[in-house]
């Protein structure tokens, strides 16, 4: 995770940051990526960036989960809090095709889920792919765990079971 401090900055510079960094790992993948060429994209020292990051894979892993909570949010998840047991799994539908609309229409979408799939085909740093992991088992555990206070989603069995 970022260091707390970048929270610290702007939210203009912290997007700024992440999207010179995800167009980036777009376009060359992990292990082509640049820090360089990200903080010559920003006009900022590489002392600077690593100031809010740990390193490449801590930067490479803020701007993923950032992308992704966005065009989840673009696509209405969180309107998920407000489904009802009748239409909880037409919700889940629309909000899935809305999600995978919005990333089938932008090439940079594609070029960062093939830099995400060759991190982890790559081994990238297994914290890093650790932390994606649990990224998306808490879309997960969230989609399941108002499933089943809704009672459309079986409670039988383990949560983690059923993120899994």
């Amino acid at each position: 995770m970022a260091r707390p401090r970048f929270s610290n900055l702007d939210p203009a510079r912290q997007d700024a940051i992440l999207a010179a960094a995800a167009a980036e790992f777009a376009e060359h993948g992990y292990a082509g990526a640049s820090v360089n060429r990200i903080i010559s994209a920003l006009g900022t020292s590489k002392g600077s960036l690593y100031y809010y990051f740990d390193d490449k894979a801590d930067l490479f892993t803020t701007a993923l989960e950032r992308a992704l909570t966005r065009l989840m949010s673009d696509a209405g998840w969180s309107y998920l809090e407000e489904v009802q047991a009748e239409g909880f799994w037409e919700a889940v539908l629309e909000m899935t095709h809305q999600a995978v609309a919005i990333a089938t229409e932008d090439p940079w979408w594609i070029r960062l889920a093939r830099a995400y799939h060759r991190f982890h085909a790559e081994g990238g740093a297994p914290e890093a792919v650790g932390r994606l992991a649990d990224f998306g088992r808490s879309w997960w555990r969230t989609l399941i765990e108002r499933g089943q206070a809704l009672g459309v989603i079986r409670t039988d069995l383990p949560l983690g079971l059923l993120v899994e």
